[in-house]
Formats: structure tokens, sequence, C-alpha cells
């Protein structure tokens, strides 16, 4: 044969060869068109399917499957670029691939028994069960990809836990050799998933031996709940990223994170538990380290932020309206697990509000966190400790919710040193608040003041120490209403009670013994009250109201402790009303349960006229004029109190209120007031009382109303009696309390000035007698003395013989009755000049307008009473 009819022949063969290859293609394309028919679509088209045999590319193009009541699949054009000399090396290798203009719909059938998934009308085999065989051989073909690249492809999922959609703009793979170990690979999308935007670049060597990939990856409002709805159907939050992470994996794996997320519109709901959040962002670093599978350190640092936090459960709820952390933390592990967490940083959080549902509100306008925190939590009991931070509060409120009552604000606080040992302790080192309240009003707040606490360890249900503890301008304010009781206390008591669970009422026949738990025991080894303080008191139940004003100097406790007898002692000194003192000193046991205390204290410029609407009230007597001072001391054993009070009263003067109440308070007292006041009163209008003090605690009537009954009563009448006696020693032996019917009062009655019978001369005893009296009423200027003349039976029988023999030697006798009329008329006469005598002997040296004489009466009933001149206070 000719060369030139080989050429022709071969020529001829080859044209053959491709119209063959051309044709098999063509009609490859439309069997498959074909059979996408027969699967159920009903319009299938493939615009164009082409090989290039020499370069190794295929192409497929306008590609579209429409299937009754189903998304329509398309497919734009496929891209694949093999490159033929790789092959002579075993290695498959791509050079291009490109994926254009997709869309795949993929749905799920739900059977009975089982699922069924389907791509448009192409139902996708299932999975083959599981047979146990030999290993295959692995593969001698290498495969390797130049260079992916996807553009509008958009891939639909509709399945039974729900529906899903993934849109790539455009997507780049490149750099993927199985036989290059240290290539690296670059990969990188943007598009959507469920809706939200996304762009996802990651470099990575996934097949060295020590592994490394970067990551870089944006989300934008990803919905979080259109994939947790199947599993965790009470959860919705759209979740914003932009976060880069570096993974390095060998003998430990090492992931490392920086960037920031925002999780949006965060809401958890179900039956006991509702949560919310409006906003929740994280911005900085993290560090995980990984060996043999477990973690070995965790490290974060930067700053998280959240807005808008409610959550309620069914006892409770929590809202917060922003919060801030910013710092580092540091995980620790160990074989058991987490060892130990280190925070370091600031956390703060706005309008944090605690509520318990009908009871009880907690809100606080700012908490501030600096400093650092260590939690040990491989100890027992777990310890969390705060060396170096602080915490600071500012605009704290407890509010009762049943009558809408406020029962504690506090300005702000700073606790330093928080360290807790869960669940046995909490201490906190220092904690100093300013502008606390306690039951505040409008009008009258029980109590405002600042506070400085040193060193406290709480043990939960068993002890509170603490080491040191001031109160610092501390203003109370308290009023009694009309019927006595504390209003601003009563009104705190009820909001407290309102917090607490309803009361057990016991049935009559309940003889279930009571909690035996024991009581937490109190330690404060020093309390101090300092700066400006003061209480102000007003009682509402006096006629005027009573008002006044304490100032506080100083107080002090020291060695408290409710689980010790061992005394604690205290030291207080108060101003009253900007001129009284009171200083106290003294220790007691009674907070440990024992029942020995003493004390020693002292009170002086007491202003008297400021205690009348008491003294109307008990006495009916207001207080014109007077001053006090007190010495008191004494001791309590055993529960029975033991004591003396030294009572100097200055210049007392008192007018009458109340007539009523004067009449009952002479009747318990025995006297008048004023005649008791003129006897107590020396030359100086001084008072000076000595009053025991004694009682017994277990008695319900004993208390200050009864002490001040008793120094009103019988201290009194005992004191003025001490005085009397001493003042006419040794003629006092006779001196008593007389009761007048006549005028519904009383006086005191003195000895008698004797005469003999029939005479009004004073002899020696009673000139003696006289001149006692003399210096008691010198001495004591407001006393007004009653001189009563008496003729008895003995001048009776003396007068009636004289009158009898006076009578024989008349010229024309009397007869018995002129004669009686005589005898009657000389008693008289004698009676007043007994009365005249005394009183000439007193107005040498007293003022005659002190000394009052009475009628005289002779008193002849009793045949033993004896000639004199009754003399009465």
């Amino acid at each position: 044969m000719s060369v030139k009819g080989f050429l022709q022949g071969s020529i001829i063969t080859l044209l053959a060869f491709f119209l063959l290859l051309h044709t098999s293609i063509q009609l490859g394309r439309d069997f498959a068109v074909q059979w996408l028919l027969d699967q159920g679509a009903s319009s299938a088209r493939i615009h164009s399917l082409s090989v290039n045999w020499f370069t190794g590319r295929v192409t497929l193009q306008g590609v579209s499957v429409i299937t009754p009541d189903q998304p329509e699949l398309k497919l734009g054009r496929l891209i694949v670029d093999l490159d033929y000399s790789s092959l002579l090396e075993q290695r498959i290798l791509i050079s291009d691939l490109i994926l254009e203009e997709g869309r795949i719909d993929l749905r799920e059938e739900v059977l009975a028994e089982s699922s069924r998934f389907y791509i448009g009308p192409i139902a996708l085999p299932a999975p083959a069960a599981e047979e146990s065989s030999e290993p295959d051989e692995p593969s001698s073909l290498l495969f390797g990809l130049n260079r992916l690249s996807i553009a509008d492809f958009s891939w639909q999922a509709r399945l039974k836990e729900g529906d899903y959609q993934l849109s790539i703009d455009n997507g780049n793979l490149d750099t993927f050799y199985m036989w290059q170990e240290e290539a690296i690979t670059n990969l990188s999308l943007n598009g959507a998933i469920n809706g939200a935007p996304f762009s996802l670049d990651t470099k990575a060597q996934p097949l060295t031996a020590a592994k490394r990939s970067e990551l870089h990856i944006k989300l934008d409002q990803l919905p979080i709940h259109s994939f947790s709805a199947p599993f965790v159907p009470e959860l919705r939050a759209t979740l914003t990223t932009d976060l880069k992470l570096t993974a390095m994996m060998g003998e430990s794996i090492t992931i490392a994170q920086s960037g920031s997320f925002r999780v949006d519109n965060f809401s958890w709901n179900q039956t006991d538990l509702d949560v919310s959040q409006q906003l929740l962002t994280w911005k900085g670093t993290t560090d995980v380290v990984l060996r043999s599978g477990k973690p070995e350190s965790v490290a974060l640092d930067g700053a998280l932020k959240l807005a808008g936090l409610e959550l309620s459960a069914e006892a409770m709820s929590v809202n917060v309206k922003a919060g801030n952390w910013q710092g580092s933390t540091g995980l620790a592990f160990n074989e058991s697990g987490l060892d130990k967490v280190d925070v370091k940083g600031q956390l703060t959080a706005d309008e944090l509000i605690y509520q318990q549902p009908e009871r009880m509100q907690a809100s606080v306008a700012n908490t501030d966190w600096q400093g650092a925190v260590s939690l040990l939590l491989q100890e027992q009991p777990l310890v969390i400790n705060s060396d170096e931070g602080e915490l600071s509060l500012s605009q704290v409120q407890v509010k009762a919710l049943k009558d809408d009552q406020v029962l504690l604000t506090l300005a702000d606080a700073r606790l330093k040193a928080i360290k807790l040992a869960l669940p046995k302790e909490v201490s906190v080192a220092g904690l100093k608040g300013s502008g606390l309240k306690v039951a505040p009003a409008a009008d009258n707040t029980l109590a405002q003041l600042n506070m400085d606490i040193t060193n406290t360890r709480f043990q939960l249900g068993k002890a509170l120490m603490i080491e040191r503890v001031s109160l610092q301008n501390l203003l109370v304010q308290e009023q009694l209403s009309g019927d006595k009781k504390p209003v601003n206390v009563e009104r705190l008591q009820a909001g407290l009670n309102s917090l607490s669970e309803t009361e057990v009422v016991r049935s009559p026949g309940d003889e279930s013994e009571p909690s035996s738990e024991s009581a937490l025991r109190i330690q404060v080894s020093e309390l101090l009250v300092n700066g400006e303080s003061k209480v102000m008191f007003t009682d509402n139940s006096t006629e005027p109201a009573f008002n006044s004003e304490v100032q506080i100097i100083k107080a002090q406790l020291l060695g408290l402790d409710s689980g010790s007898k061992t005394p604690a002692k205290f030291d207080l000194g108060l101003k009253l009303n900007g001129f009284t003192t009171l200083d106290l000193t003294g220790d007691t046991n009674l907070a440990g349960g024992g029942e020995k205390a003493s004390w020693k204290g002292q009170l002086k410029q007491l202003e008297l006229p400021r205690l009348s609407p008491y003294s109307i009230q008990y006495t009916g007597y207001y207080l014109q004029n007077g001053q006090m001072a007190l010495n008191s001391s004494g001791e309590l054993s055993a529960g029975k109190i033991k004591g003396t009070n030294e009572i100097k009263i200055h210049r007392l003067e008192v007018e009458p209120a109340d007539q009523e109440q004067m009449a009952k308070f002479s009747k318990k007292l025995s006297m008048p007031l004023g005649t008791a006041i003129s006897v107590l009163q020396d030359g100086d209008d001084n008072i000076d009382l000595d009053v025991p003090i004694s009682g017994s605690l277990e008695d319900p009537n004993f208390g200050l109303q009864s002490v001040v009954q008793r120094l009103a009563g019988k201290g009194l009448k005992k004191a003025a009696f001490s005085i009397l006696t001493k003042s006419l020693e040794p003629y006092s032996t006779l001196i008593s309390l007389v009761v007048d019917a006549a005028t519904d009062g009383s006086f005191i009655r003195l000895d008698p000035v004797s005469f003999a019978p029939g005479s009004a001369e004073l002899d020696a005893h009673g000139r003696g007698y006289l001149t006692k009296i003399e210096s008691m009423l010198t001495e004591r200027k407001g006393m007004r003395l009653n001189i009563c003349g008496q003729a008895v039976q003995q001048d009776q029988l003396l007068l009636k013989v004289q009158l009898e023999e006076q009578n024989k030697k008349r010229e024309k006798p009397l007869s018995v009755e002129k004669l009686l009329e005589q005898e009657r008329a000389s008693l008289i006469e004698l009676a007043q000049q007994r009365a005249d005598r005394v009183k000439q002997q007193l107005i040498k040296k007293v003022k005659g307008e002190r000394l009052f004489t009475c009628f005289p009466v002779p008193s002849l009933a009793d045949p033993k009473a004896l000639p004199s001149v009754s003399l009465g206070l």
C-alpha cells in the first residue's frame, strides 16, 4: 500500500473513532435524560456534554430536572479537567474542578419503620448493613486536586427534623495533594446558611504528622433554632461571629481562638424555666491544650458583654439590664479532671434585679468586680479565693412585695478578698458600705448609717465571726404610737414576716418535737459606733408628745460571743438634748446565755422639765424646774438585779396638771408630792437620794416602768423618813404618816412636844426637841409646820379641882352647867397657850409664815393621852 493510501486510511479510521466517541457521548446524554424521565421527572434536559480527549477536560452544561411538586434541579456548568500525565505515576490529579449555578434539593420521606432520601426524582440507595469482612488492601492510587471553584451553588435539605439551606456565592479550594504532605491547602467559601451570610477561609496542612490549620469564619445573624429546634425546641437565638481559629496537632493538640461572637435574642422557654437574653458578645482570645485526648489547660483573655438578661423560674426571677466582663481566665487540669481556675479582670453589671414572686425583690443598680479569683476545684470543700479582688455595689434595694414596702437600701458597698469554701464557709476580708437605710420612709426612716466591717467568716448554719464592726454617722429614728407601740420597728417586722414562708400551725394533738437545730453562734471582737451618730425618739403616748435627741459620743462593745459565757465589755457615752451626758461602762454575758452583768453609770445635767410628759402621766404633776444627776452601779447574778442609784436633784419645782392622777400618785406615795419634796430638799434646794434597785428578770412586772414606780413610791417615802429621822435624832421615835379622811389627803406626823399636866411651859426636853426642829426647818426651807395644842383628861382633872376650889370661894357659886363651860374654855385656852409657846420658841429663827397653828379641840376620850402639842408636815 502506498503512503498516500496509508494516510488516507489512518485519517478515516481516526475520524470514525472520534465520531464513535462523540456519538457515544451524545447517546449517553440522551440515555441519562431518559433515565431521569423514567424516575419520575416531568422534564429533564442536558444542554451539552463534551469531552476533550486530548486535554482530559469534561464539560457538562445546562442540566435541568423538573419533578412535580418539587423544586427544580439545576446545574449551569460542571468542568472536570483531568491530568493524563499523572496517571502514569498512579496519581489521579484533577487540575480544575468547576461547579457553577447549581441547585440541589434533598428531601426525606418518612416510612413506617425507616426513611428514604431523594434528590429530585432520584431515590438514594439505603445504606447497606455492615458485614464483617477482611479489610480491603489499600489502593496504590493517590488523589490530588489542584483547584476547585464553586459559584452560585445552593443546597436545600428537607428532613423530618427541619429544613436547611446552604448557598455558596463563590468558593475555592486549591493545593490538595496526597503525595505532598507539606503542601498548604487553602479553602474559601462565601454564601449563606439558612439565610444567614457567612464566609470561611482556611489554610491547613491536613496530611503532615504535625497537622496545622488556620480558620477564619464569619457569620451574620445565623438562626441557631433553625438547627436546634428538633432536638431543643425551647431554644431560640441568632449567632454572629468573626472568629479566627488556629489548631496544631502533634503529641499534643493546641487550639487558639481570637475574634468575636455575638448571640442576639436568646430565649429558652419551658414549663418551670424561662430565660431570655437580648445580647451576648465575646471578643478576645482562647488557648486550649489537649494531651492524650484530655484537656491540659485552657486560657481565655477578652471581654464578654450581655444585655437584657431575664431568668424566671418557679420560685424566683433574675433580670440584668447590662453586664460586662473583661479580663483573663485560666483553667488547669490533672488526671482527675479540672483542677484549678484562675480569673483576673473586671466584671460589671447594671440594674440587677432578683425577685421572689409576691414576697421579695432585691435590686442593684451597678455591680463592679475587679481583681483576681482562684478556684481550687479538687479541694474539699470547693475553694473560691479572691484575695486580690474587690466587688463594688451601688443603689442596692430590698423590697417586700406584699405591701410594696422597701426594707433596706444601700447607696454603695465595697467587698474585698472574698473567699468561699463551698458549701461550708464564706469569708470577706473587708466590707465598706455607705448610705445604708433600714426601713426607709419619706418622713421617718428607722436607721441610716455607713459601715466598715473587717474580716468576716460565716460558717453556714453554724457561726458568724467578725473581727471589727464600725458603724459611722448612725441615725436612728423611732416613735411610739398612742398605744406605746414602736411604729418603725413594727413596720420593718411586718415586712420581714412577709418574706418568710407561711407559719406552720401545729394542731392541738400534734406532739411532734420542734426542731432542735442549734442557734447560729455570733462572735464580734469589736463593735464601734462613731462619727456624727444620734438617736431621734418621739413618744406620742404622752400629752404633750415627748421628743428627745440622743447623740452617741462613743459606743464600744468588746468580745461579744453568743456561744460563750465570757462577759463582753461595753463602754457608752451619750449626750441627750445637747446638755445631758451619760457615761456607762460594764460587762455582760447575756448574749452567751449567761445571767451575769455589772455596770457603772453617771448621768449629769438632766433637765427635768423635759420629762414633764412622763411626770404628768405617772404623778399628775408637771416639772416646772429642776436638774438631776445620777450615779448608778449594780450587778446581775443568777437572773437577779441588785444595784444602787445615787440621785441628786437640784431646785425641783412641780405644779399640778392632772388632779385625778395626782390623787392616785399621792395614794401610792402615801403623802402629797409637795410634802415629800419639802422634806427631801435641803437648804441649797438639793435632794439627795440613795435608792437601791432589786428585782428578778423572770418577773414579768419587772422593768423600767416598775423601777420608776418604785423610785417614785417607796423610794421617795423611805428617803423622806430617813431624812426626818436623822434630822431629829434622838427625838424621832414616833414619826408616821397620817391619813386625813376629811381632806382625802395625808401628812407626816412628828413626835409631839410634851408638857406637864395643866402647864404650858416647856421643859428641857421640849426645848431640846424644838431646837432640832428649828435646825431642820432652817435647813429645809420648803417645809411648813402645823402646830396643834392638845388638852387631855390629865389636864381636865387638875383644872376641875382648881375650878371647883375657886367656885367654892365665890359669894355666888356657878351652876354645874356654867362650871363645865368654864372648864372647857380653860382647856381650850391651855391648848392654845401650849401651841403659842411652841411657835414662840421656833419663831426666833423660823419665819412665822412657815408655822401654822390650828384651832385647839380638847381630846378627852383617851384617859392615857398625854398633854402635848402635835406637830405635822
